[in-house]
């Protein structure tokens, strides 16, 4: 909820400017196989759970969020110009694999933390900050 005030605390801001939507970019980081998996079981994707909660439970009436898939071979980051905050989903991938689905959503995560829209996220995402940040996540012996 503290990375949602922050996104809030952005559009009132952006509203003095003539907006008034509050643009959200989920970052859903399955790879497609894990993405497949969850639709075979009867699953909804996390990035479309995502999406849904902050609908439900944002301050801000007017939310969009767009859902992307960081984890794919063809993923091209969008403009993040266009965001007043990032939400990261969970991922099936392990950091510490050092693939390149992998290495494109640290950088990813790079890129929106010099361009200063806020980010939120758990697990996975604090081991894409941590990264993505020069620190080191390592498997759990």
């Amino acid at each position: 909820t503290i990375a949602v005030a922050i996104m809030a605390t952005r559009v009132f801001r952006h509203a003095r400017r003539g907006f008034s939507r509050l643009r959200v970019l989920v970052v859903d980081a399955y790879a497609p196989d894990g993405r497949e998996q969850l639709a075979r079981g009867g699953m909804t994707s996390a990035g479309e759970l995502y999406a849904r909660m902050l609908r439900r439970h944002s301050p801000v009436e007017d939310i969009e969020p767009d859902i992307v898939f960081a984890a794919d071979d063809d993923f091209k980051p969008p403009c993040l110009d266009e965001y007043d905050g990032v939400a990261w989903t969970g991922s099936s991938l392990t950091i510490y694999s050092q693939e390149p689905r992998v290495n494109q959503q640290i950088q990813f995560s790079r890129d929106i933390f010099e361009k200063g829209v806020p980010q939120f996220g758990s697990c996975w995402a604090l081991q894409i900050a941590v990264c993505a940040a020069g620190g080191q996540c390592s498997k759990n012996p």
